[in-house]
């Protein structure tokens, strides 16, 4: 009697160790979110002004990209552990063509992290972000 019990639950133990972790949610109030960006590029001798951009942030969309106008992206890799989230993605634009390798950190209604882009022709810039959940998305 006691082996189907134990069947079903090595069973259980094995669906859940093989899960793609990609299903998992860190620690992220859903909503509009403020995400302010400080942009670093090798060879610039003086401070990039930091900007901001309102996303709606879930967990079906854990990736703080501003859209751009004209820009398409295709995030090609996300991995979550815990609270943090790391992604590779793609873009094509007026400006080329863009890939970025980035990680955030979520702690519920706070987040901060860094993305490092690659732009043909361009050096490889750093873009450090904190951001804040401001709302309810509309």
């Amino acid at each position: 009697m006691r082996h189907p019990i134990i069947s079903t639950a090595a069973l259980i133990t094995v669906i859940f160790i093989g899960m793609d972790n990609s299903i998992a949610t860190p620690n992220i109030e859903e909503g509009l979110w403020e995400i302010t960006s400080k942009m670093e590029m090798e060879g610039i001798p003086f401070a990039m002004p930091a900007s901001s951009h309102k996303k709606c942030l879930a967990n079906k969309d854990l990736v703080p990209q501003k859209e751009e106008e004209g820009q398409k992206c295709k995030v090609k890799k996300r991995n979550v552990k815990g609270n943090t989230v790391e992604w590779e993605m793609d873009c094509k634009g007026r400006g080329g063509k863009m890939n970025s390798k980035g990680e955030v950190t979520y702690s519920g209604t706070s987040m901060k992290g860094t993305m490092l882009i690659s732009v043909e022709g361009q050096p490889p810039m750093k873009n450090t972000m904190t951001g804040k959940r401001i709302g309810p998305c509309k």
